[in-house]
């Protein structure tokens, strides 16, 4: 008896299905008559079949595709033959597509943060790579959220790549699931990924009220010591690098003072002593005559 053979297949490909199930009707009956599950060459086979006109239909579709539900027929000739319709006997199939939303909120709040950067990689964790040969990812706008377009069945990974603006990166990778019917398993965070504001930073920094005029160290640059406004060109001394102490000076030894027998200044020499006699002599004479004639002249002024 006749065989008629319906193939499965990648819409737009050549690409075989296989795990699809169609169903074969009779022309004028509402029941299933046979079943057939395609193989890896995307073919399944109805056999036995009598002369008359059969209807078909896909009931189940292969993973990751979406169902084809549309009635096909062919007709079985009186000689074996098989006469299809339009469809040649092919059942087309197209991927399933999923559009998947990433929401970005701030920590703790239902307030939506536009600028994040969200990058998506596969199971492994390797960066999935787009038409434009760069790495699939997308900027959350005023609403919080991105949209991944059309992604077929499997499991993905996503996580930030870039911050918001006064917000602090998380870089946690996170999971989504889209299964065989298409729908969207998300893991704990439902979707969503959270982001901590960065702390307020003060105008002006700390300042010391014993010394206001010396600002304190960057802890963040501490080889960046502050500077002695009145002495800029000397570096401060590092507490951890004492300098090493210099010597100290070597006291004078005392002179010893002079005894009152001690003469000081230069003796006179043989000769210059002689002299020195004979000048003293003279100064006594001269004394002694000055006197002398004194006393004779106040005894005459006295008679």
């Amino acid at each position: 008896m006749p065989k008629n053979k319906i193939t499965k297949k990648e819409k737009g490909t050549d690409i075989p299905l296989k795990g699809a199930t169609i169903a074969l009707y009779k022309e004028g009956q509402n029941q299933i008559i046979q079943t057939v599950t395609t193989r890896e060459d995307g073919k399944g086979v109805f056999k036995g079949l009598r002369p008359g006109t059969y209807y078909y239909q896909e009931i189940k579709a292969p993973m990751g595709y979406m169902l084809n539900n549309t009635i096909y027929s062919f007709k079985v000739n009186e000689d074996g033959s098989i006469e299809y319709g339009e469809n040649q006997g092919i059942i087309y199939n197209e991927k399933i597509k999923t559009n998947v939303v990433i929401k970005k909120y701030e920590e703790t709040t239902n307030v939506k943060v536009e600028g994040a950067v969200i990058g998506l990689f596969d199971e492994n964790g390797n960066a999935l790579i787009g038409a434009n040969g760069e790495q699939i990812k997308a900027t959350t706008g005023k609403q919080g959220t991105i949209t991944i377009l059309n992604l077929e069945v499997g499991t993905y990974k996503y996580k930030e790549l870039e911050a918001p603006e006064g917000y602090i990166l998380n870089d946690t990778m996170y999971t989504f699931t889209i299964g065989e019917d298409g729908e969207i398993s998300y893991g704990i965070n439902n979707g969503i990924i959270y982001n901590k504001k960065k702390p307020d930073e003060p105008d002006n920094p700390p300042v010391d009220p014993d010394d206001p005029d010396n600002p304190p160290v960057d802890p963040d640059d501490p080889d960046n010591p502050p500077v002695d406004p009145d002495n800029p060109d000397t570096p401060p001394v590092d507490p951890d690098k004492p300098t090493e102490p210099t010597a100290p000076d070597i006291p004078v030894e005392p002179v010893k003072p002079n005894t009152p027998n001690d003469y000081i200044g230069n003796l006179p020499k043989t000769g210059e002593t002689l002299a020195l006699l004979i000048m003293a002599v003279a100064v006594l004479s001269g004394s002694g005559i000055m006197l002398t004639y004194n006393y004779i002249k106040m005894k005459k002024q006295s008679k």
